[in-house]
């Protein structure tokens, strides 16, 4: 087993922030703030692109209209950050925060339902932290990087009527657990 890494990190001043989940709540909120810093860069993810026109328009933010459940979406996600940043691309904040709740009685579910849960909440999240993990390793400067992956209660306690949000917020409990013993130790923290 890889042991934590202990050592702090340090933000760089020109640091590149990849959110998900940006139309509305916390998303928006972190990327209108990193879109205020000069110096940093952002690329800011939702479903629906029109819902990220509170961004302005600059060289250093890339909108794109992500939907995580996706592999192939995710995949030419990174694919357009390295385009558009070109050789300077680097990432060094990942904030995995695409997600939504399911609720109501759960023998009501249909299996479509519990599919998307899951794959938009859990699987979203491991699809974007394995390519953000990818991409910070192979930084030329091997800078390392930050990944959020944004849970909440709901992986930690359980309420009657969402049973599969919580299935969702449980997983990725235990997959960012594991992961971050595994990514810390390259510098992936």
């Amino acid at each position: 087993m890889n042991p934590v890494n202990t050592k702090p990190y340090q933000l760089p001043a020109d640091a590149t922030w990849f959110i998900t989940g940006c139309s509305s709540g916390i998303a928006r909120a972190i990327a209108e703030l990193v879109a205020s810093k000069p110096g940093h860069r952002l690329i800011a993810t939702a479903r629906n692109l029109s819902s990220l026109s509170y961004l302005a328009e600059s060289d250093a933010i890339l909108k794109l209209a992500l939907d995580v459940t996706l592999p192939a979406a995710v995949d030419q996600a990174f694919k357009a950050a390295a385009d558009h940043f070109g050789d300077s691309f680097h990432l060094d904040v990942l904030v995995n925060n695409a997600g939504y709740e399911l609720a109501g009685d759960t023998e009501a579910v249909t299996e479509e339902e519990m599919h998307e849960q899951l794959e938009t909440n859990f699987f979203g999240t491991v699809r974007m932290a394995t390519n953000a993990t990818r991409v910070m390793r192979q930084s030329k400067d091997h800078r390392g990087g930050l990944i959020f992956n944004i849970s909440s209660l709901a992986g930690v306690a359980a309420f009657p009527g969402q049973a599969f949000y919580h299935a969702s917020k449980f997983a990725v409990e235990g997959w960012s657990e594991s992961f971050s013993t595994c990514a810390s130790s390259n510098r992936v923290v």
